[in-house]
């Protein structure tokens, strides 16, 4: 009977184990962070750090789409006001959620290049948007979001833009996507791109280029690792 009863006991717990894990790897969307370019203000900057980031999914498991979802979550009021695509390997038609109260956004951005994107060697956008006027109010301000669709083209699926995301630098292949941030409390204006899934701490602010070495460096370790194991 106690034999027994040890077997239900390891039985259940092993259903709640996997209903668990399965639980978690439901929740886990893939999410990238942001690391400053412009660097105007190291405050803004680390604060735009700590608030920004991007949700990369694919609705309904439909996998020749992607759906960017920007987040920005803290107590400071600055707003996103523009965003900008550097790809033109994956991603085709766009659809613009504004359903989030609050938040407008239109295809364009203005200025149409990322503010600071040259030193990355950002000089031709694949897709920018910009918020309505006026631009600060119809931003994604805190506790908003905004959602924006692509289907992906060139035959491309999910697991491709996530791959392009994890890239290092802007070569052939790889995506970047950056922001423009606005209404810092000293009134300054600042630009952040996609340093990869890992949150830069809010008191380090390292340069966009170096920001997107450290990428390029944790992605060749990543490569070594599997390497190794596989030997």
């Amino acid at each position: 009977m106690k034999k027994f009863s040890r077997n239900i006991i390891k039985y259940f717990a092993v259903v709640i184990f996997v209903a668990a894990m399965f639980i978690s790897s439901a929740e886990a969307v893939p999410t990238y962070y942001f690391g400053g370019v412009t660097n105007n203000n190291v405050t803004n900057v680390s604060a735009g750090q700590s608030q920004l980031s991007l949700e990369v999914t694919h609705p309904d498991g439909v996998d020749n789409q992607t759906l960017f979802t920007f987040k920005n979550t803290g107590p400071q009021g600055f707003s996103i006001t523009d965003v900008y695509f550097y790809d033109g390997t994956l991603l085709g038609i766009s659809q613009i959620d504004n359903s989030d109260p609050g938040v407008l956004f239109e295809s364009s951005a203005v200025p149409q290049e990322l503010p600071g994107g040259e030193s990355l060697g950002l000089s031709t956008v694949s897709f920018s948007l910009d918020s309505g006027a006026p631009p600060f109010d119809n931003g994604v301000a805190p506790g908003e979001e905004l959602g924006i669709l692509f289907d992906l083209i060139n035959g491309a699926v999910y697991s491709d833009t996530l791959d392009a995301l994890n890239g290092s630098g802007f070569v052939d292949g790889n995506l970047i996507v950056a922001v423009q941030v606005q209404g810092f409390d000293d009134g300054g204006v600042e630009s952040f791109v996609t340093i990869g899934t890992e949150p830069l701490p809010a008191t380090i602010i390292i340069p966009a280029p170096a920001a997107l070495l450290l990428g390029s460096i944790g992605v060749t370790m990543v490569g070594w690792m599997k390497r190794r194991n596989a030997v």
